[in-house]
Parts: structure tokens; sequence; C-alpha cells
């Protein structure tokens, strides 16, 4: 709050007087010093005079003494010089250097006695002295100067003759100082003071919403700067007051237009929370159909895919059935593609898909995709080159998955549209990223060293038109060949121009009609040092253990009975020991049974959606009770290896997995190899390869029984009872492994040569050939 003007410690009337008085006091001490100074000038040159008169009347009776040398006569002349009020000191010197003082001609000492010492020293005299100030005159005597004299007076003499004077001049300042002070301070009180005191109390009391007839007048029509002053104020306080009249207008008019836009606002906001609602609604029920129709499509995937690969196992089929299991296995794969495109545009349109980079051989990479094309380009007789510099890297790091989706895309589109000539795949270094150049040999060898490594895929197919180029990378567009074709999506290209745009890179395309096409692009890699590559027998087929291995327990639980069964076919060959559970109730049942047996499984395959009790919560249950075995305080006999397998595509879905407590993660429809690989680095299972053969200890076991070979015929049977015959039929059909090997114990009694064969041949995964001999 602003202090009133009546409370006011400083006035402006007080301040203008106070300094009005320090120039005036100022103005006045100088002048009085300056009159003072003047004034002891005047009175000291007057004293000056009045010693030159004295020398007049003393300079003969000096001059005659000196003549006649007569020093007696000498101090009483200058004794009588002193007398003299304005003299207090005299000084006589002879013509041949003798010096006589009398009185007062130092400055620190005021001679009292009236002798006159003679002074023979040559130093210099004490006439310039403070205080003292004399007339100095030569003395002649006939023509002859006979020596000099001094008379000296001093300030003290002067101020005795000025001080009634300089008396009078500091009463008269004093007296002027007072009288103007009183008429400074009336004058200002009486012409500005009041009259602005007034004016700031009226200031005070106005009000901009009064109207201007009623502001102050109180200096009239005065032309000074007051009326000035006033006549300024009151048109400001006109010009504010209507100012402020329209600001109110205005205000009210606001206050209404925000109201009506805070009422149409929240009107927005409700429809923007309701579309927002909505929104996220829909996005929700198309995660969840995206994830219905991804397990949906994936498990019957999963068994066309599985029981084609078990099927294919068997030696015994034609180049037909080998044939048209190739077509169905094909036809599935494609279909897989297919999902995992349509799942792919819906993560990238989300927003959700990443990199998931990790180390790989490149080289493995390349064989790969050249034999998965090989029969497709022999069939329609084309040529398929793969090309690579020398410098490229074996070993690399980036998305192999995202990578290789791309290649195949792009691969596929080429030899789809290729209908005479061939496909090429170049590959080779870009460009350094951090220096611009090639890389060199040391910066190949240095792990992690960023680079850049350049793909480019060139086939002698229709090629494109320019607007088929520029609106290829559109979701759902397809070149006219590609319609007349009837085959794809339109979506294989723009999720590769995706995955390339993640990778750092970019596809660019040079076409013309008639000459083919080709496609390039560059992605940022780091290259890799040598790694141990887990997928080195990922394309040989396992037949079997190898010896003196543990025999391990292993639960498989899922919902979906072909499921089970296609994992079941796939490791039942292997002799592990294999219990099945329909549902997570279930398979928690017989967890806690073998458990309590003392034989609890050491793996569980579980699925993770199923109806009731999930595979998460039969995870939360096991590791309750005993723990990760990966843990410290778990307990190794009794906590199982836990290896989800679910039909679910999305990455949330793993990392959900791993946290609940999995050890492993496989994807419906899985390969065999995955299956495989995942029990032997979790159990440590050795596996014998189908190019392998035998071990050398078995050497000589296997000799034999392959000699008794033909001996599994009806003859070798007949000795059999029907119902074992009927019995070890039912448990191939079932491939229950565990069954089968019961049942060939029972015989080993009575013929164990034939349970050998039996065994062996279940070994070698012959089911069919101990069929026939059933059979028959």
């Amino acid at each position: 709050m602003e202090q009133s003007s009546s409370t006011l410690k400083t006035p402006l009337a007080t301040q203008l007087l106070r300094v009005i008085l320090m120039i005036y006091f100022g103005v006045t001490i100088t002048l009085t010093i300056l009159q003072i100074g003047a004034e002891y000038q005047n009175t000291k040159q007057e004293v000056l005079r009045e010693l030159q008169s004295l020398q007049k009347i003393t300079e003969p009776g000096l001059a005659h003494t000196l003549w006649e040398v007569n020093m007696q006569q000498l101090p009483l002349v200058a004794e009588g010089i002193v007398e003299s009020p304005l003299i207090v000191g005299v000084r006589i010197s002879d013509d041949v250097g003798n010096h006589y003082e009398y009185g007062n001609t130092d400055p620190n000492h005021i001679a009292t006695n009236s002798s006159l010492t003679p002074d023979t020293g040559l130093d210099t005299p004490s006439l310039i002295t403070p205080g003292l100030f004399g007339h100095h005159f030569p003395l002649y005597f006939r023509n002859k100067q006979m020596g000099t004299a001094t008379f000296y007076s001093s300030s003290s003499v002067v101020f005795e003759k000025v001080k009634f004077g300089i008396l009078l001049i500091l009463i008269n300042a004093v007296i002027k100082t007072l009288a103007l002070c009183f008429i400074f301070v009336w004058v200002v009180q009486k012409i500005l003071g009041k009259p602005l005191l007034q004016f700031t109390k009226k200031l005070e009391e106005t009000r901009l919403d009064q109207s201007p007839s009623t502001q102050p007048h109180l200096f009239g029509n005065q032309s000074n700067e007051l009326h000035v002053l006033e006549r300024s104020f009151n048109t400001m306080v006109r010009n504010l007051s209507q100012s402020h009249q329209e600001l109110a207008s205005l205000n009210q008019n606001l206050e209404k237009k925000v109201e009506e836009r805070t009422r149409q606002l929240e009107v927005n906001l409700d429809e923007l929370g309701r579309a927002k609602a909505q929104a996220e609604q829909a996005n929700q029920s198309k995660s969840q159909f995206l994830a219905n129709m991804s397990h949906e499509l994936r498990t019957p995937l999963n068994a066309i895919l599985g029981f084609s690969q078990i099927i294919a196992r068997s030696p015994n089929l034609s180049d037909e059935d080998q044939e048209n299991l190739q077509i169905v296995n094909r036809s599935g794969e494609h279909l897989l593609t297919l999902i995992n495109d349509v799942l792919d545009m819906s993560k990238i349109e989300a927003g959700h898909a990443t990199l998931n980079e990790k180390e790989f051989d490149l080289y493995r990479l390349l064989d790969d995709l050249k034999s998965m094309f090989s029969a497709k380009v022999r069939e329609k007789k084309l040529e398929m080159q793969f090309k690579s510099t020398t410098e490229l890297p074996q070993y690399i790091k980036t998305d192999e998955t995202k990578l290789c989706q791309v290649l195949v895309n792009l691969l596929s589109n080429a030899i789809k549209f290729t209908q005479e000539g061939g496909v090429t795949l170049r590959v080779g270094m870009g460009m350094v990223q951090h220096s611009g150049s090639q890389p060199s040999g040391q910066d190949l060898g240095n792990p992690q060293s960023p680079s850049l490594i350049h793909f480019e895929i060139e086939d002698t197919g229709p090629g494109m038109t320019a607007e088929e180029m520029k609106n290829c990378f559109e979701v759902f567009e397809q070149t006219q060949t590609g319609k007349d074709s009837h085959e794809g999506t339109g979506l294989g290209l723009p999720i590769s121009q995706k995955f390339v745009q993640l990778m750092g890179g970019n596809i660019s395309i040079d076409s013309q009609m008639g000459q083919g096409c080709i496609f390039s692009f560059d992605i940022h890699i780091k290259i890799a040092q040598e790694i141990n590559a887990t997928t080195e027998h990922a394309k040989r087929r396992v037949i079997g253990l190898k010896p003196t291995q543990k025999n391990y327990r292993v639960l498989i639980v899922d919902d979906i009975a072909t499921n089970r069964q296609v994992l079941v076919a796939l490791i039942a060959p292997l002799g592990l020991e294999i219990k099945e559970a329909v549902n997570g109730q279930e398979a928690l049942e017989v967890w806690k049974e073998m458990s309590s047996e003392g034989r609890p499984p050491h793996l569980i395959w579980l699925d993770m959606r199923m109806p009731e009790v999930d595979g998460y919560e039969v995870i939360h249950q096991i590791r309750r009770t005993f723990g990760s075995p990966k843990s410290k305080n778990s307990s190794p006999e009794n906590s199982p290896i836990i290896i989800s397998i679910t039909a679910s595509s999305f990455e949330a879905d793993k990392q959900r997995a791993f946290e609940a407590g999995c050890d492993g993660f496989v994807r419906k429809p899985f390969k065999e190899s995955e299956i495989f690989e995942e029990m032997r680095k979790h159990l440590g299972l050795e596996y014998v390869y189908e190019d392998q053969g035998i071990r050398e200890p078995l050497q000589a076991e296997q000799t034999t029984i392959h000699k008794q070979d033909q001996g599994l015929d009806e003859n070798a049977m007949q000795t059999l009872s029907i119902e074992w015959k009927t019995k070890m039929k039912q448990a191939i059909e079932h491939v229950d492994l565990e069954q089968i090997h019961a049942l060939i114990e029972q015989i080993r009694e009575q013929d164990e040569p034939l349970a050998d064969i039996i065994q062996n041949k279940i070994d070698q995964f012959e089911y069919d050939k101990v069929l026939v001999v059933l059979q028959n």
C-alpha cells in the first residue's frame, strides 16, 4: 500500500529547501573565506608599508653605528626599533659577514632577551620561516654600503590588526544565512510546499470512474509550472478515465467471450475425451483381434508345418509324396508370411517396431537364402547369382530377422515376376560412417566398427513404370504385374522399407519397362568378432541322443491336442520320458504328482494361453514353490526349466514371459531345429545327426542289429501275443514312447535279440517298418 502524502518524512519542498541551503552554505563559506583571506593580505601589505616607513627613520642611525663599529650603541638602536608593535625581531649584517639578531627571528622561539648576539656562521638566515615575514634593506653611510638590515613582523601581528574585521565578517555571514534560511523556508512552504501537499492529497482522492468536472483545480489560471502540471494531470485523468471505461466494456465483453469459449471448450473436451476413449477402445480391440487372429491362425499352422516336418522324416515316401509334402510346407510358410506381414504392418503403424540387434554369421544367412530359393529358381529355369566383395565381413551385428525378411521379400518378388533370365544379389561394404571412406583392413578387424553394408537385388523381369515406382511403397499398393499375378497383399515392400529405415537406410529403385528392376539399400551395421554359431546343426536332422545321457523327463502342456502331438512326435524318438497335460490346472497336478514321487520334470513345454489357469499362473505357482533354476535360493532337483511356446507374435508377450520366470521362448509355428536347440541349450542334450553316423562304441552293436534287420518279419513276430501286438500298434500310432518302451521290455526276457531289433527301429524313427510287420 502506498504511503500517504500527509505522513511523508521527506516532502519534495523539504528536499528542495535542503538542496538550496546546502548550495547557499557552500557559497557563503567560500566567499567568507575569500573575504577573510583578502582582509589578511591587505593588512599584511599595510604592515609592510609601515616597516618601510620605519626603515627611513632608523636607517641613518643603524648605518652610522656600523660605521663607527659601536657595539654598545647597536643594541640600544635595535631595542628601540623592536619597541614598535609591528616589529617582532631585527637582523643586522655588516659588510664583513657578521650578523646581529634581536627579538624573534625564529618561528619556533620568540626571544625575550634584549641582547644582540653576533652570529658569524654562514648558515642560511631564518628569513623565510612560517608565521614571520620581514622587510630587508641595505644600510648606506656616505654612499657606502655598510651592511643590511631586516625588520621582522609576524602573522599574529597581522591577525591582531584584522581580528575585529574578521569577527564582523563572520557575524554578517551568520546573520545573512539565518535570514535567508527563514526566507527560503517561508517562500518554499508558501509557494510550493503547501500547494503540492494539497495537490497530492487531491491526487490520492482522484478516481478514474469520476467525471472530468470533479477533478482537482488548485492553482487557478496561473501561468506557471504548477498550473501546467495540474492541467496536464487533469488531461491524463480524463484520458485514463475514458480508457478505463472502454477497458471495462471490453473486459465485460471478454468475460462473456471467455465464458462462451470455455463452454465450447468443455464441449470439445468432452467430445475429444469420448473420441479418445473410442480410439483407445478401438486400438485395444484391434490389438486383441490381432492377438486372437495370430493365435487362431498360428495354431493350425503349427500342426500343418509340424507334421509336415515329421512326415518328411519317413524314408518310405515316394517322390510324388515328397513333392506334395513340399507344396504343403511351402503353402504353410506362405500363409505364415502373410500373417507376419499383417502383424508387422500393424506394429509399424502403432510405432512399436524396434530393432533387436545381435551378432550373427552373414555368410550363413546368404547361404540359407540361396538354398531357400534354389528350388523355385530351378522350377522356373532361371539363373540366380549371389555376388559379394572380398572385404565383406563374415560376422556382423544388426537385426538379423528384419534383414532376412527384407531380403526374402525382395528376392521373392524378383523371382516371382521374372519369367526368363535371372536374379542377382550383390553384397558389399558401403562407406564407413565416421570417416566417409572405404573401410580398411584394420577397420574390418575392429569389433563394433560402425560401417555400412550395401545390398542390391537385380532381376530381368518386366520392370516398373515411373508411377509404379512412386507408389510401390504405399500400403496395399501393387504394380500391374503383381495384380495380374493374383499373388501378394501389397505389404511386402512397405514393410521392407520401414525395416530398412529402422536399420538406418532407405530402399531405392532403378527400373525401366521391359528391362527389369534394381532394388538397392544400405544399412548400418557393426563388425563383430567370430561368434559361436549356435545354429550350426540347424539344417542337420536329429535322429537320436548320444549314449550315456541322463533320462530326462519332459512335461508338455497345451490345450490344443494337435500341438501336443507335434511336440511329442518330434521329441519322442529321443527316448525322453514324456508326460502331457491338457490345461494349466492339470499341468500343476501332474507336476505335483511327479515331484511327490521324487521324479519331477526336468523341462516343461508350456503354452501361455489356456482357458481357466493360463501359463503365467502355472509359472507363478512353480516358481513360488521352488524358485527359478537360475536363482540362488532354488531347489534345482525340483525346479524345472520352463520354455514358453505360444502363438503370439508380439514382442511384449516375449518380454512378459521372461519376466514371469520362463527360461526360453518359442513361437508357433515352430521348426524342429528350434525345439532341439532349446533342449540342447537348457538341458545340455548331445544329439546324433542323420549325416553323423553312430558313435564308435556302438559300432559292434549296430553291426549285429543290421545283420538282424531281415529277421524283423512275420516269422519273428509269431511268438508274440495278439494282445501285445495290438498294444504296440496303438502305442506307435499315438507316439506313446513310454508305452512302447514298456512293451519292448516285456518281450526282452523271452527274446532279447528281437527286443533289440524293435528298439533299434524305434530309435531310428522307423515306426512304419514296425507297423508293417505288426499289421501283416
